[in-house]
């Protein structure tokens, strides 16, 4: 369902159009209670649906209308028009790819989980501007579309996809030092204090119930430089967990 229109200098990323614009479902972060609002603030439909044994609000929302809500909700519409264009290629890539990847039934959150996305609320003239003018743009690697993972700060270079979260290897996201993010409000050195108490009820799915963790190890790099597992040291044995599930 992919026509190239454009392929890069190296021929790894293709730009291609859809044949058809998808629906897709967003589940909503709203409250019952709120659902007259809610459909004022988001186009398309509103429905009810279970998850995890809770009620949620569904947005039923076309492609395109989906985008309007997630660029401005993930940059500032003062961003310079062209970024806005390429946030907005990116973001249409990323619901394309999860509606196809789920045979037609994408089923995203309205966060950060997958994008976020704030509807009609949020919307702004000139990131409109930006999904209009790439109308049916989406990025593509040998004529099948992928998922473009993007971030906020990527800390001095991206992380081949493979070592996040596998898969086949898919060569645009292999992983490549940047000097951008160095201006970012929150570049790194990042750091997160826990106690040996807390660390291991958060490790309630690794660890056996009462099971203390008596320290932490990393093994291995990746490509980037980061760790690919950490030891976790037990009374009682060793238990290796892949970075990436660990975070």
């Amino acid at each position: 369902a992919l026509d190239p229109v454009h392929v890069g200098p190296q021929h790894l990323v293709g730009v291609a159009v859809p044949r058809r614009a998808p629906v897709l479902r967003v589940a909503l972060p709203e409250r019952p209670a709120r659902l007259a609002a809610a459909k004022r603030r988001y186009r398309g439909k509103i429905e009810h649906a279970r998850e995890g044994g809770r009620g949620i609000l569904v947005n039923v929302v076309a492609l395109d209308d989906y985008v309007r809500g997630v660029v401005p909700g993930e940059v500032s519409p003062a961003w310079p028009p062209e970024a806005l264009k390429a946030f907005a290629v990116v973001a249409r890539s990323y619901a394309w790819a999860e509606w196809s990847r789920h045979g037609g039934e994408a089923a995203l959150s309205a966060d950060t989980r997958d994008q976020k996305y704030c509807g009609r609320t949020c919307e702004d003239r000139r990131s409109d501007q930006a999904v209009d003018e790439t109308r049916g743009l989406v990025l593509a690697y040998r004529g099948r579309s992928f998922i473009p993972y993007h971030h906020s700060d990527c800390g001095g270079g991206t992380e081949d996809v493979r070592a996040v979260w596998g898969g086949p290897a898919v060569p645009p996201l292999g992983g490549v030092p940047c000097r951008w993010c160095a201006g970012a409000p929150h570049f790194g050195p990042w750091s997160l204090e826990l106690s040996k108490i807390e660390l291991a009820r958060r490790l309630h799915g690794v660890l056996a119930r009462g099971e203390p963790v008596q320290g932490v190890t990393t093994e291995g790099r990746t490509a980037s430089g980061r760790p690919e597992e950490i030891a976790i040291r037990t009374p009682r044995r060793v238990v290796r967990v892949p970075a990436a599930r660990f975070r």
